[in-house]
């Protein structure tokens, strides 16, 4: 029963929900295009072939390539010892905790060990709390 003679009107609002559509294909075309560049880019190495990690590894903050010849590589650009020590510096330097920075020798197999071990004490005289050696699956336990 109406009493008061106005008739009663239900007001039925209607949300469009295609701008809302539309910024979640936006969403996932940007993550779909931006994860792409998150792969390292490693120089193809022939790595020692030895027992490792089980399970895939966490990703290094720095992957350090080391040819037979003892040239240091990062995303297979060549850089010298002082350039590499740089960056280092720099990734220590916007760390929260140091320890946090993970460090990847990726060397040939084929390297001498005295570059290698040049290499490990020139990171551990800037800070670097610990790094990893990348090494080729297989090998016996």
């Amino acid at each position: 029963m109406n009493f008061l003679g106005k008739p009663s009107r239900r007001h039925r609002t209607e949300q469009d929900l295609t701008p809302l559509i539309d910024v979640v294909l936006q969403l996932i075309i940007f993550f779909l295009y931006t994860s792409s560049f998150v792969q390292m880019i490693k120089t193809p190495i022939d790595l020692p072939v030895e027992a490792g990690q089980d399970g895939p590894a966490q990703p290094a903050t720095i992957a350090i390539d080391l040819a037979a010849d003892g040239t240091l590589l990062i995303e297979a650009r060549v850089v010298t010892l002082d350039s590499l020590l740089d960056i280092v510096s720099h990734e220590l330097s916007i760390a929260a905790d140091r320890s946090a920075v993970d460090v990847l020798l990726r060397p040939d197999r084929n390297l001498a060990a005295s570059h290698l071990n040049t290499v490990a004490a020139a990171l551990s005289a800037a800070g670097v709390e610990r790094w990893k050696l990348g090494t080729a699956p297989g090998g016996e336990r």
